[in-house]
This record gives structure tokens, sequence and C-alpha cells, in this order.
């Protein structure tokens, strides 16, 4: 989602930060109606932000968020991302 993000002539919805240890929700308006959809079932940015945090995302900044295995270039690492409590399956994506 954010490698096809940041490719995007037009101005980015979210953002890696320069470092790739992070991820910044520019637009929240514009982030739910435009990408999430496309990748998952949420409509509302808060239930998006719990759904982060159930994941283990740590909230940095008021739309920063980051976790050591979602890494810019790191995709190999993503399947190590899992749901704290519940199923503890995999992140799909």
């Amino acid at each position: 989602m954010l490698e096809h993000m940041a490719d995007s002539p037009s101005a980015p919805a979210v953002s890696w930060n320069p470092d790739g240890l992070s991820f910044v929700i520019i637009d929240p308006d514009r982030f739910m109606r435009d990408v999430v959809p496309k990748y998952f079932q949420q409509t509302k940015f808060r239930s998006f932000t719990r759904q982060l945090n159930l994941w283990g995302f740590q909230n940095l900044h008021r739309r920063e968020w980051m976790h050591k295995h979602f890494v810019r270039g790191k995709n190999e690492e993503m399947h190590l991302i899992r749901r704290i409590g519940g199923d503890n399956s995999p992140l799909k994506m």
C-alpha cells in the first residue's frame, strides 16, 4: 500500500517517513476515502487506528505509526506482524 502511494504523482494521503521506519497519514479524509477501501474493511479513521493498535503498531505522534517489522523495503519481515490477543494470525497484505 505505502509503496504504491509513495509512487503516486498526486499529493499523498499517506507516506513513509524519510528513514523508512514509520509512516504518516497526511490526509485522514483522503486516506479513508481513496486508500483504505482498497486494502481494508474499515470505514472510519478511528476504527482503522484501533486496528493498527491491535496489530502491534505504535503511535509515535498524532498520525505517525511504526512497527518493528513494517519497514520500507523489507517486505520479507511483514509476516512477523501478529495480531495482539485474538487468533494471533499473521498480517495479510
